[in-house]
C-alpha cells in the first residue's frame, strides 16, 4: 500500500476551480478552490497596446460605417434619377397619347365640318349649326354660319 494520506489534485472540468481530492481512512473528501474573486471598482490596467488596437479598431469600423453610409447614399441618388427618368418617360408617353387623340377628335370634327347638313329641317338644322360653331371655335377655324 502507498501513503496513509495521498493527495491527489486532478483538474476534471474546463472550468475555473480546481478539485482537490484527499484520501485518508474516513473516505475521499472532495472540496472545491474557487479563483479569488476580484474586488470591486478594481480593473487591470489596459496596455498601450490593447488601447491602440481599440483605437484602430473604431477607425475600422468608422470607416467601414462612413463607406456602408456613402454607398446607401449613391443608391439612394441612383434610384431617384431612375425614378425621375421613368416619371419623365410616362409623361412623355401621355403627351403622345394626348396629341394621338386630339388628332383623331380633330380628323372626327373636321369630317363633320364637311358634311352636307341641308337635308335636316329647323330645330335639328339649328343644333348641327352650333355644333360646328364650337367645333371651329375649339380648333380655331373660320366659321361662317
Amino acid at each position: 500500500m502507498g501513503s496513509a494520506n495521498p493527495h491527489i489534485d486532478l483538474n476534471l472540468d474546463d472550468d475555473d476551480e480546481d478539485i482537490n481530492i484527499n484520501l485518508d481512512r474516513d473516505g475521499p473528501r472532495i472540496y472545491y478552490e474557487p479563483d479569488r474573486p476580484t474586488r470591486k471598482g478594481k480593473r487591470s490596467a489596459a496596455s498601450s497596446s490593447s488601447h491602440e488596437d481599440l483605437i484602430a479598431q473604431m477607425a475600422e469600423f468608422n470607416s467601414m460605417n462612413k463607406e456602408d453610409n456613402e454607398k446607401r447614399e449613391r443608391h439612394r441618388v441612383e434610384k431617384l434619377r431612375v425614378l425621375q427618368e421613368e416619371k419623365e418617360a410616362r409623361v412623355a408617353l401621355m403627351r403622345r397619347q394626348q396629341q394621338a387623340l386630339d388628332e383623331q377628335q380633330k380628323a372626327v370634327d373636321l369630317e363633320f365640318m364637311m358634311k352636307d347638313h341641308s337635308i335636316y329641317q329647323e330645330p335639328m338644322l339649328q343644333l348641327i349649326l352650333d355644333r360646328k360653331r364650337e367645333i371651329a371655335a375649339r380648333w380655331g377655324w373660320h366659321c361662317p354660319f
